[in-house]
């Protein structure tokens, strides 16, 4: 699945977390995820994590399609846990539920968040070259990867990958990540210059829309009322 698809149901999405404003998703996130990183109960880390799925749900992305965002932090976590600190039972389940659940709450974000929302609000607090850099690199990302695909399957078709040949491959892998890098600088340039001529003059607006200041108050309030309560316990 395309990490695009992310950002199409972050524009299409009508669900109460869509509604909500950006400035405060990114809040209640930073939140949520300092909480997660402190938290050292699987009994509170089980219920976020069944709820940010069932949001996530709600927001278009199936159980199985989540997997997908998942395997990495699951995968890797677990390795940690049990093989490099040797933790096991509930405190390995506590490793794997915050490495799940912090990447569950950036999902949450960025499938009901337009990225566009995401860096004029960052743009408030941030100063504009900065937020101008992030919002340029996270543009040409979704280019770029698609520039790579077309490349790999190019060096295939031309005979420059063989699964007998190291040599060959070496220099195949070499050439692929010249051609990366050059592909990257020439697509960055090319995109800030497309969006001087379209009207950009550095940093960036906020974007209007109605929004209800209680669906802004009660998703800070659980946010918060997690944090405390991994704090005190």
């Amino acid at each position: 699945m395309k990490v695009s698809f992310v950002d199409q149901l972050a524009v299409q999405g009508s669900t109460v977390l869509h509604r909500a404003e950006a400035w405060s998703k990114l809040l209640a996130a930073m939140i949520l995820i300092a909480g997660i990183i402190l938290c050292h109960h699987w009994e509170l880390l089980l219920p976020l994590f069944l709820l940010a799925g069932i949001l996530l749900w709600r927001t278009g992305l199936s159980p199985v399609q989540q997997l997908y965002f998942y395997l990495y932090p699951l995968i890797f976590s677990f390795l940690y846990g049990h093989y490099l600190v040797g933790l096991e039972g509930a405190q390995l389940l506590v490793i794997i539920l915050r490495a799940v659940t912090a990447v569950m709450t950036l999902l949450l974000l960025m499938s009901t968040t337009p990225y566009i929302e995401v860096f004029s609000a960052l743009n408030r607090v941030l100063p504009s070259v900065l937020t101008d850099v992030m919002f340029l690199t996270y543009r040409a990302l979704f280019l770029l990867a698609g520039r790579l695909k077309e490349l790999l399957v190019a060096i295939k078709l031309r005979g420059g990958a063989s699964s007998g040949n190291l040599l060959r491959n070496l220099v195949s892998t070499g050439t692929y990540l010249g051609m990366a890098f050059l592909t990257a600088v020439d697509l960055n340039e090319r995109s800030y210059w497309m969006l001087l001529l379209r009207g950009y003059r550095g940093g960036i607006e906020k974007t209007e829309k109605k929004t209800s200041g209680i669906t802004n108050g009660v998703l800070l309030l659980v946010a918060s009322i997690f944090f405390l309560v991994t704090v005190i316990w």
